[in-house]
């Protein structure tokens, strides 16, 4: 089941312990982009315009619901340039939080926030 909510009403802002920023799609290595974590200057700019975005996120807890509605998100981004974000979820609890943005054709970029390193 996909449910959706505000950032701001499903994240503390002390939750986040480690950002990923760069291109969307692509592996998550850092090949494409870079990781910070909590307490540095990437991570405080990163976090505060998560924050400052506040887009609805789309909570999904199977990998066939996120898979779904990551491509749903990146296709309306592409073709309307507005921030989307997506969720995975497991038992409640949430794994990751992807902010996507538009970016420079054909890449978009993203916000990638995890709980814990």
């Amino acid at each position: 089941m996909i449910t959706n909510f505000p950032l701001a009403s499903i994240v503390n802002p002390a939750w986040p312990k480690q950002i990923y920023t760069g291109r969307e799609e692509g592996c998550r290595c850092g090949c494409h982009g870079n990781y910070f974590d909590e307490g540095t200057r990437g991570f405080a700019r990163a976090k505060n315009k998560a924050f400052k975005l506040n887009p609805t996120v789309f909570l999904c807890e199977t990998d066939g619901e996120v898979n779904h509605k990551g491509r749903e998100i990146l296709d309306a981004v592409k073709k309307d340039g507005k921030p989307r974000a997506y969720a995975r979820a497991t038992n409640g609890k949430i794994v990751w939080i992807d902010i996507v943005l538009d970016g420079r054709y054909p890449y978009l970029n993203t916000i990638t926030i995890y709980p814990d390193k």
